[in-house]
């Protein structure tokens, strides 16, 4: 039994994996799976990753991180609408999503928000082909966080992921589906 759920449709799976493991363990979980870091400077200064991996490696990390709970799953719908992954205060991240097709064939943009309360702190576009996922993970300024460290939740992605609390949020999976079964 796949550790994640399959919805059928066109659109963005969201797996919001809450664990009790480590940022650290959370890095290495995606790191063993030959992930591709797509992190810029301007998020990691705000404790952001974002990762691309192969949607084939989604059910080991997920088992790797070892979730507190079954993962949920939720639908991206109408991709004028963002939806919320994570808050803390007035602080969040937010994601939207829509498919398109291009001259490649199908893609998904995803769309990822930073928001301290006071204004935008940072977007982000991603362009998704069939086949991949991306995970969106908090960060301590540095890739990949020490699984000995001492967890670092100054960052604004370490607070709105709970890094402080009892059940935080290893990382969020958008997994998008085209022509699912």
């Amino acid at each position: 039994m796949p550790a994640t759920l399959r919805v059928a449709g066109e659109g963005t799976e969201v797996h919001p994996i809450h664990t009790a493991a480590l940022l650290g363990e959370v890095h290495e979980a995606l790191t063993r799976a030959g992930v591709r870091r797509i992190t810029i400077p301007a998020e990691a200064d705000i404790g952001l990753e974002l990762i691309i991996l192969e949607e084939t490696r989604v059910d080991p990390v997920v088992r790797a991180v070892a979730p507190t709970s079954p993962p949920s799953i939720e639908w991206l719908g109408i991709p004028v609408r963002w939806t919320t992954l994570a808050a803390a205060g007035a602080e969040q991240v937010a994601v939207r999503s829509w498919p398109v097709i291009t001259e490649l064939g199908p893609r998904a943009i995803v769309e990822v928000r930073i928001d301290d309360g006071n204004k935008i702190l940072h977007t982000r576009e991603l362009l998704l082909v069939p086949g991949e996922a991306l995970a969106i993970t908090a960060s301590s300024g540095q890739w990949p966080a020490p699984i000995d460290g001492v967890e670092d939740v100054e960052l604004l992605t370490g607070r709105v992921f709970g890094r402080s609390g009892d059940n935080p949020l290893g990382l969020v999976l958008l997994v998008p589906r085209f022509q699912a079964r």
